[in-house]
């Protein structure tokens, strides 16, 4: 067997080459209208697709069609197969009728094309992206032109809003000129340094961390960050190494931790030019000089270490207190005393103390507490040793596991953000009752927008700045500014602006376009959708023409164009 090539290839091949002159003159002056100085993308629809899913068929193809209303930039050339009319007819009498009222609004909408010809060749050579079944032969007729091809999901009608696909949110922030500063958490899969103007509420790209990131927290991320100087830290999440960003040379450079540690809820503080990584299921404070890289494990004492479980061993919340670093145990009454200066520990026990601890804050010599496991906030005067504890809660309180995320200092007393809890509370000193306590009025406490915003905990951050509790919450990815002073909220959606986030997607786009099956493909997914697509396209966004026609010739012997000259010298070679 001797291959000589495909003359479907080769007639495909000449159409492309030919593509102008097709535009010109090979199709009607209605289609070459509508398409003229816009990107075309084909939608194609077989008879076995429509068949095998025809319980989700008539929605899909309405909800395709949907995605190209209203656009300037893009033209639809809708071709179904030649049969499907007169199969549905004959086999779905019911799914016909619903067929020809979707083609004939389509038709008196007068901004696609419909394509009922006999050569699918002419809408391959014209269209620039095909949008479709993964089944169907025209996509190897995309695949030797280099074009792209984007697989639908016949069960798939729905797609995250602009909105959502705009919305981001972080773990940790510093603040600076009343901008926070953050690195987002995006499954975009770049590191941006990002500012959010705590007045305006606009988020701004600054500048993108060089470097390969998954910055996905199941798979692993940089979650806490610290200015220190003109050097951004990032402390890891399950992540062995730490990330310094020199702001003033633009580069960048990844620090081992050594034995492979892989902090979790890992986040980091500042104390005269050096920055210190808290502890979490590591029994050890991490001290780093920024300039030379170089890190010192602090070891804490023994008991923590004989507790034989590293997932938590220390609490989320910790402060710094003049030259001292505080921080609580999870699994004991004790809190540890870090002193800054001389790098000793000193073990502080909590008397009558349950539980553990796993949030603090002080004011002054006062520390406040909380635990995961039971509902009750304890006061701790390290001077004097005396304790009080506030476990009575409103009536309607809900959420008594994991409760608090954090507590801090307000006008009148202390705010007990909800980590898990339906409210906020507020602790005074000179009542023994907790009260339920509002940061903001713009949503219901514990309650999530849409079934998008599916994070387990109803707040990510709480911190304090300046007069403000500053919390990120996860109701619909907003950052809540609490002003103590006069008890008026302002609730910042966190969102990248339209032109931001449309070039975020076609970066991640473009880079994950190749697949190991066929190389120019893409999966269709409620974020990955087809509005998404036809921004890609739109914006010109693919480039990988030559690539993927290089992918096509390596995989397949002889897609030339050149079947009818191999076969013709063949003859001859043959018959010398």
């Amino acid at each position: 067997i001797a291959v000589m090539g495909s003359p479907k290839v080769d007639h495909i091949l000449k159409l492309g080459r030919n593509r102008q002159k097709i535009v010109k003159h090979g199709i009607p002056l209605e289609w070459r209208t509508k398409i003229k100085g816009k990107k075309v993308i084909l939608f194609n629809v077989s008879i076995s697709g429509i068949l095998q899913n025809s319980k989700y068929a008539m929605e899909k193809i309405r909800y395709v069609l949907s995605r190209f209303e209203n656009r300037e930039d893009v033209v639809l050339w809708w071709r179904p197969h030649p049969l499907v009319e007169a199969t549905l007819k004959s086999m779905r009498p019911a799914m016909y009728g619903e067929y020809m009222e979707i083609k004939n609004a389509f038709l008196s909408g007068g901004k696609g094309i419909f394509d009922e010809t006999g050569d699918p060749g002419i809408a391959v050579a014209v269209a620039d992206a095909y949008v479709g079944e993964a089944s169907s032969s025209l996509i190897h007729y995309f695949g030797v032109l280099g074009k792209p091809v984007f697989f639908i999901d016949w069960k798939m009608t729905e797609e995250w809003s602009e909105d959502e696909r705009a919305s981001t949110f972080f773990y940790d922030c510093y603040f600076e000129d009343n901008f926070v500063w953050f690195v987002p958490n995006s499954e975009l899969g770049y590191y941006y340094l990002c500012k959010l103007d705590l007045e305006s509420g606009e988020l701004s790209l600054v500048e993108e961390l060089p470097g390969k990131f998954n910055n996905r927290p199941e798979e692993g991320t940089h979650a806490g960050i610290i200015k220190i100087n003109e050097s951004i830290v990032l402390a890891p999440y399950k992540l062995s190494d730490i990330y310094i960003y020199h702001l003033n040379t633009k580069q960048a450079i990844k620090i081992p931790l050594a034995r492979d540690m892989r902090p979790t809820d890992t986040q980091a503080f500042e104390y005269k030019g050096k920055a210190f990584l808290r502890p979490f299921n590591y029994p050890v404070v991490i001290e780093l000089d920024i300039g030379t890289g170089y890190c010192i494990y602090h070891e804490i004492p023994e008991p923590e270490r004989m507790m034989g479980n590293l997932e938590d061993l220390y609490g989320r919340g910790s402060v710094v207190n003049g030259n001292s670093f505080y921080f609580p145990t999870r699994h004991r009454n004790v809190i540890w005393k870090f002193d800054l200066d001389t790098r000793t520990f000193l073990e502080r026990k909590i008397e009558d103390g349950k539980t553990g601890y796993s949030f603090l804050d002080a004011v002054g010599n006062n520390f406040w507490m909380g635990s995961d496991k039971t509902l009750e906030i304890v006061c701790w005067n390290e001077e004097t040793g005396s304790m009080k504890r506030w476990h009575d809660f409103p009536e309607d309180f809900g959420g008594k596991e994991k409760a608090f995320l954090a507590i801090l200092e307000s006008k009148e007393g202390m705010i007990a953000v909800p980590r898990k809890a339906d409210m906020a509370v507020e602790i005074n000193l000179y009542s023994p009752m907790a009260k339920k306590y509002s940061i903001q009025d713009s949503f219901v406490e514990g309650a999530k927008l849409s079934a998008f915003y599916n994070h387990s905990i109803n707040y990510l951050i709480a911190k304090k700045y300046q007069d403000q509790i500053v919390a990120l919450t996860t109701y619909n990815n907003s950052l809540v500014l609490y002003d103590c002073i006069t008890g008026k909220s302002v609730v910042h959606p966190i969102r990248f602006r339209d032109a931001d986030r449309r070039s975020l997607e076609n970066r991640k786009m473009d880079k994950e376009f190749q697949s190991a099956g066929t190389p120019n493909s893409y999966m269709e997914s409620k974020r990955w959708s087809v509005s998404v697509f036809i921004n890609y396209i739109a914006d010109g966004g693919y480039h990988y023409y030559q690539t993927a026609r290089n992918c096509y010739k390596s995989a397949a012997e002889s897609l030339d164009g050149n079947c009818g000259k191999n076969l013709h010298c063949f003859i001859k070679d043959e018959l010398k």
